[in-house]
């Protein structure tokens, strides 16, 4: 709950200091960066198990 009000409270004051429109967050760059994290996360968990995690080509 915290972090949410956190969050409000940053959009909140940029959007009254900047005077600029609130703008919807792309849906794709956010999958996107969800994406990013979860790989990322993998790989940490894959090192501190012993394992190199390595991408599989991808299909043309």
């Amino acid at each position: 709950m915290t972090a949410t009000a956190c969050k409000l409270a940053v959009l909140i004051h940029h959007l009254l200091t900047t005077g600029e429109p609130y703008q919807e967050p792309d849906p794709k760059q956010y999958e996107e960066r969800g994406r990013k994290n979860k790989i990322i996360r993998l790989q940490r968990q894959a090192k501190e198990l012993g394992f190199d995690l390595v991408p599989l080509e991808q299909a043309a």
